[in-house]
């Protein structure tokens, strides 16, 4: 607990305000993307990798078993050591519907790569079910064959 804390205070003290971006998704509400501060947060899913990223990702899914506040979404876009402008990071229930879309922050990657990280905070609470991280730039979303093809997502919430 106290290493996700100390990760998430470091990517507040990081966070940089985004510009535009070829959006392929248009943010469905006006919600401020500020975290919230809580001792509660924990990881509510992850897909990573320490191998080599490969752009071109299949959208991360995964399931929770009971409703959570969802505090952070998280993409990695490594784009062969470029990073790419941040765009808008959503999420879609099992049914199709979209629970949001929020435009990202970039934040840096390994050896200096600007925006390889996008960043929204939804500050959301969504129950029990299967959700879909839908990526506005999916050529660009890191993959490799240890995450067999998904891209590379991280989740933080808050259990309720």
């Amino acid at each position: 607990m106290k290493k996700i804390m100390l990760i998430y205070s470091l990517m507040l003290l990081t966070t940089l305000l985004a510009c535009s971006a070829q959006e392929l998704l248009v943010p469905t509400e006006d919600v401020s993307s500020n975290p919230i501060p809580n001792e509660n947060l924990e990881e509510m899913f992850i897909v990573t990798s320490l191998g080599s990223a490969h752009k071109g990702a299949t959208p991360t899914t995964f399931t929770i078993s009971e409703s959570w506040l969802v505090t952070e979404i998280k993409t990695y876009h490594w784009n062969d050591g470029n990073g790419v402008t941040p765009g808008t990071i959503g999420l879609m229930a099992d049914d199709g519907t979209v629970l949001g879309t929020w435009q990202a922050d970039g934040l840096q990657g390994s050896g200096g790569v600007p925006d390889a990280y996008w960043v929204v905070n939804p500050n959301i609470v969504i129950p029990s079910g299967t959700y879909t991280v839908v990526d506005s730039d999916p050529e660009t979303w890191s993959q490799n064959s240890e995450t067999n093809g998904i891209g590379m997502a991280w989740g933080i919430g808050v259990r309720q």
